[in-house]
């Protein structure tokens, strides 16, 4: 299990090809990406 925090959610969002193959890796191995709250209330006050 693996906690995405703000800076890999901003890069997510503005398609960063280096975080996107982050994630795709975690996926390709099993792991669970997850955020907190506290995150996605950073993104949704503009991170």
């Amino acid at each position: 299990m693996v906690c995405l925090d703000t800076d890999v959610l901003v890069s997510l969002l503005r398609e960063d090809p280096q975080t996107k193959k982050y994630v795709e890796g975690l996926e390709s191995r099993g792991e669970t990406a997850y955020t907190t709250p506290v995150n996605t209330l950073a993104l949704f006050l503009g991170g």
